[in-house]
């Protein structure tokens, strides 16, 4: 199945499965061929054993702790804000399908997996967008993304796990992602729209120094924070 594809892929790349492909093209002729080539092929067979048991670490437990003490906002000090990887893939697609989410985006409608995996390596790798994930043990809290309109400008983006809303993590992402962006895209501005009526987003972009602008459209707030802006 389509969302099962991006892990289908991973894991063959890991050399931790036989990867048949995709669920309309894996015939049952092909299923078996792939079952007698193991069945005879020991080696291979303990190959893809270690490859799967490379995979595991041990300390998935310590992991889903420390996340659900990040979703009761235990670890807010160890947030951290880094640039986007390909490993962000399923998650920040996750997010963006978010009910909430997409509920006050400029686009309403589910994004599919292909269409979101195109985006995110055009993202990933243009010069003219900047892809910031926040992170709390792990868990990804929040996105903030910048896409460059004109030559010393962009607009802003964020979107804030449901788990995380109220602890300050948008607020965060807007402040800490601020002098990145400033340096990778050569910003002296940066603009912020909120689909109305949208307070709490409102009010994240005034606690990161922006500033209200009068706006055209009635169902958009504008917000605006420059290079030097006190």
């Amino acid at each position: 199945a389509a969302n099962q594809k991006p892990g289908a892929e991973a894991m063959a790349s890991a050399g931790a499965v036989l990867n048949v492909g995709d669920l309309h093209r894996a015939t049952t002729g092909a299923l078996a061929s792939a079952l007698r080539r193991l069945s005879a092929d020991s080696r291979r067979r303990a190959a893809l054993s270690r490859a799967g048991a490379d995979l595991i670490d041990g300390r998935g437990a310590r992991r889903v702790l420390a996340a659900l003490g990040a979703l009761d906002g235990e670890s807010a000090s160890e947030w951290s804000l880094r640039a986007a990887g390909p490993e962000d893939l399923l998650p920040v697609w996750r997010l963006a399908n978010e009910p909430s989410v997409r509920a006050h985006s400029f686009k309403k409608g589910r994004i599919p997996i292909e269409t979101h995996r195109l985006w995110f390596q055009k993202a990933l790798s243009a010069r003219d967008q900047a892809l910031y994930v926040l992170e709390g043990a792990g868990v990804l809290a929040g996105v903030a993304r910048y896409s460059r309109t004109v030559p010393g400008e962009a607009e802003v983006h964020f979107s804030v796990h449901p788990a995380f809303r109220g602890l300050g993590v948008a607020t965060a992402a807007l402040l800490a992602s601020w002098e990145m962006a400033v340096r990778k895209l050569a910003l002296g501005r940066v603009i912020g729209r909120v689909i109305l009526p949208n307070p709490a987003s409102q009010r994240v972009f005034l606690k990161a120094g922006y500033r209200r602008l009068p706006s055209a459209e009635k169902s958009v707030a504008l917000f605006e924070r420059t290079k030097g802006q006190r």
